[in-house]
């Protein structure tokens, strides 16, 4: 549990599914990394995929959509800066979308969950080393867990080119993660090579002259997206999770974190899935789903369901 103690406040509903999960005896790996699935996907679409933008504004009806943007770096598209489109589809993490000005304003139970949802920040560092040193102590794959600030070390099943050693040597959520986020990057990495000298039994001399290089990654730092996966509080997925799921009108939500499992790659599929089926279907005919509050939802079926609502009421008995 020592891995899980910046976590402590999360919902046991999540502990369950990743426990679930990483129950699992075999789970899978992208060869030369998970950067491989995204880069083969982008040479799919036929539009050109714009780096380095940062979303304004979306403008919204029950007709179309127009997206503002900014784009900074090389890879901008310099005369252009908005996209009209019958759909938006949004992606980011709800700590990303929060910034994001919507005219007409999203619906108030929606901007509700996306202000609540917990979004975990998370900490990574690899160290490279000269050789796997680890393998001499008997260690090929696996992994550590330890009650020292670096919470958990994982030890490659294979070997890298050159022989390098590599190491994941601290992954950190929750409130871990933000006491590292505080941290300098060298301050983190030398905390990690006092980790891995006091778990394998060796002076951090001996470490120290087999490293080569760390490189650490803050996902609470990244503007892109200030936080990593979804960590509801306990009750979100009881009470609001539907809330936050659904579409409103036009503005489509998904990712891992609109799903049940979140920080998985199965669950941003489904998620995608999901989108593109509620897409379809308004596109052949079937109505937008829009809130009571929308201002896009009709008047007179906003009027019928507020009495259909009044008469049901007579025949239901709240019991505490």
């Amino acid at each position: 549990m020592a891995e899980l103690e910046g976590l402590m406040d999360m919902s046991m509903v999540e502990v369950t599914h990743d426990e679930c999960i990483f129950g699992q005896s075999i789970l899978d790996t992208i060869v030369d990394g998970t950067d491989t699935l995204i880069q083969n996907l982008a040479k799919e679409i036929i539009s050109q995929v714009s780096l380095n933008t940062v979303v304004k504004e979306i403008y919204h009806s029950k007709d179309a959509t127009l997206v503002k943007f900014n784009c900074i770096g090389f890879d901008c598209q310099s005369k252009h800066s908005s996209i009209k489109s019958d759909f938006v589809i949004l992606t980011p993490l709800p700590t990303v979308v929060s910034r994001i000005s919507f005219s007409p304003l999203l619906t108030t139970s929606k901007r509700y969950t996306l202000r609540t949802a917990r979004i975990s920040s998370a900490v990574k560092v690899v160290l490279t080393f000269n050789t796997p040193f680890w393998e001499k102590l008997g260690i090929k794959g696996g992994k550590s867990v330890t009650d020292l600030p670096s919470k958990s070390i994982v030890y490659p099943s294979f070997s890298f080119k050159g022989g390098l050693g590599v190491l994941l040597v601290s992954y950190t959520w929750g409130t871990d993660a933000s006491r590292q986020e505080g941290m300098t990057d060298d301050d983190i990495i030398t905390e990690c090579l006092y980790t891995l000298s006091k778990v394998h039994n060796l002076s951090e001399k001996e470490v120290r002259i087999r490293f080569r290089k760390g490189y650490v990654k803050k996902w609470g730092k990244d503007p892109f997206t200030v936080g990593a996966f979804g960590a509801f509080a306990p009750h979100f997925f009881n009470d609001w999770f539907d809330e936050f799921q659904k579409p409103e009108g036009r503005v489509v939500f998904a990712g891992d974190t609109y799903e049940n499992l979140h920080g998985w790659i199965d669950s941003s599929l489904k998620s995608a899935t999901r989108a593109f089926k509620y897409i379809h279907d308004v596109s052949q005919g079937k109505d937008l789903i829009l809130p009571a509050d929308s201002p896009f939802y009709d008047t007179e079926k906003k009027n019928k369901d507020r009495l259909r609502k009044q008469k049901d009421g007579h025949h239901k008995f709240n019991i505490y």
